[in-house]
């Protein structure tokens, strides 16, 4: 796959250990593994148009029928169809607003919106995602396959400053999943989502890393 990606990029950023790293989290996704895969900045870098993420998913990932790829305010997001489709049915996340630090309880997210989304994913290849119309920063929380995820209002801050974090990653030697909530909702959190989430990760073969930090967390 590493050579594909070469062949692909032909790029002069692209060193050795981000393709390594994309073409592992590309397997990842293959494997079902992951719902969706953001490249964090180093594999990123390589991927500068829809032209470039296009190929990847033509030439470099098997079945390309299985993904498609939303371009998310200029960042590429790699989706897994039926993954994704089956989130978005399911539900299986909660949302805490970024402000306040609480637990969301009425449905903020515009159902026509995702009923749209689920259509796309379902039957189009490039996604154009406009950031009027949709929380940029939950969608990809909740494609990701994040069980608990950010919510903030227009105007909002985008990171949480001050406030301990419980840290959750999901498998060792690869990384499948990683993301935080908020100590003080850890009770709570954990008998609403997480705790049948991490029993369906280990079910799957997963290690479970929990942590704890303090500072500020970029949503």
């Amino acid at each position: 796959m590493e050579a594909e990606i070469k062949s692909v990029v032909l790029n002069s950023k692209a060193n050795k250990k981000a393709v390594e790293e994309l073409a592992a989290n590309l397997r990842l996704l293959e494997e079902d593994k992951k719902s969706a895969y953001l490249p964090d900045p180093p594999e990123a870098s390589m991927i500068q148009s829809e032209e470039i993420a296009l190929k990847i998913l033509r030439r470099v990932l098997r079945d390309s029928r299985r993904f498609c790829v939303l371009n998310v305010a200029g960042d590429f997001l790699f989706v897994n169809r039926d993954s994704a489709l089956d989130i978005l049915k399911r539900r299986n996340f909660i949302l805490i607003n970024a402000e306040s630090v609480r637990i969301i309880e009425k449905d903020v997210l515009d159902q026509s919106v995702l009923s749209d989304l689920r259509k796309r994913i379902k039957d189009e290849e490039l996604i154009r995602i406009e950031a009027e119309k949709i929380n940029l920063t939950t969608l990809v929380g909740i494609l990701l396959g994040f069980p608990v995820v950010y919510w903030y209002e227009d105007g909002d801050k985008t990171s949480l400053n001050d406030i301990d974090l419980n840290l959750i990653q999901v498998g060792e030697q690869e990384n499948v999943l990683k993301f935080s909530y908020p100590r003080i909702l850890a009770e709570d959190v954990e008998r609403r989502i997480l705790g049948d989430f991490k029993r369906e990760m280990r079910q799957k073969g997963f290690q479970i890393t929990e942590s704890i930090s303090n500072g500020a967390v970029n949503l």
